[in-house]
């Protein structure tokens, strides 16, 4: 994107909205006669990793349910910190057993943005890290048979739980978290579009979430679900 479209972008998202009256009034205009389009976002992952958590946070549902298998999600708007919003288009919840992979499929289209969950108590462990490599390569032909440039697709880590994981691993640092996680990918067979992306000393693929439950993160006084609300945004 050009610098000059990143100026126009900032400026209608940060600053109209907040010169009032008469910016705030051109603003809603601008919103009217050229509405912007559906974010389409994919909340992917292993078991247990928040991603139904998540999605109550984004307003996504309404209703925490355990064991998802696959719930639809409705088009909903996420209102950001600022007061600008962004709608997210219709798409799905998905359990994090190995029998819902073959749902990534639905999920996985051109300008998605993919936010893959994984557990940091488990991510050092073999049999994950066999896991997320499995999603990858599965990942991978998707975006292969559907010929989706690598540009139009996003994707991010979020390793969830940090904060019970510092409890158990209290010598153990982001850092050197990310270095093990990392590590356990590197070298896998198919990791495709999304792996190669992945580096020891790239970590702007990875956001590192303490918790994600909106009340156990006040207590953290740090909310996550907004910083990725302003992501989503972006």
């Amino acid at each position: 994107m050009s610098k000059f479209s990143d100026t126009i972008k900032y400026f209608y998202y940060h600053i109209l909205p907040h010169t009032y009256p008469f910016g705030s009034l051109l603003y809603i205009i601008i919103g009217l006669l050229f509405p912007s389009k559906a974010k389409s976002i994919a909340i992917i992952g292993t078991k247990w990793a928040g991603k139904t958590t998540l999605w109550k946070g984004l307003g996504g549902i309404k209703e925490y349910k355990p064991n998802t298998q696959v719930e639809p999600i409705q088009s909903f708007t996420i209102t950001r910190a600022n007061g600008t919003t962004v709608v997210i288009s219709h798409t799905y919840d998905i359990g994090g057993e190995d029998d819902y992979v073959c749902e990534y499929e639905k999920l996985i289209k051109e300008d998605t943005f993919i936010y893959y969950l994984v557990d940091a108590n488990r991510i050092t462990l073999h049999d994950y890290l066999v896991r997320v490599r499995s999603d990858l390569v599965k990942i991978d032909k998707i975006v292969k048979s559907k010929k989706i440039p690598e540009d139009k697709l996003g994707f991010k880590f979020i390793i969830t739980h940090y904060y019970d994981y510092t409890k158990s691993n209290p010598f153990n640092s982001e850092y050197e978290l990310y270095r093990q996680f990392l590590n356990g990918l590197k070298g896998s067979e198919g990791r495709g579009v999304i792996g190669k992306r992945l580096t020891v000393d790239n970590y702007s693929k990875i956001m590192m979430v303490a918790e994600l439950d909106p009340q156990k993160a006040a207590y953290l006084k740090k909310n996550y679900i907004d910083i990725i609300k302003n992501e989503i945004g972006a």
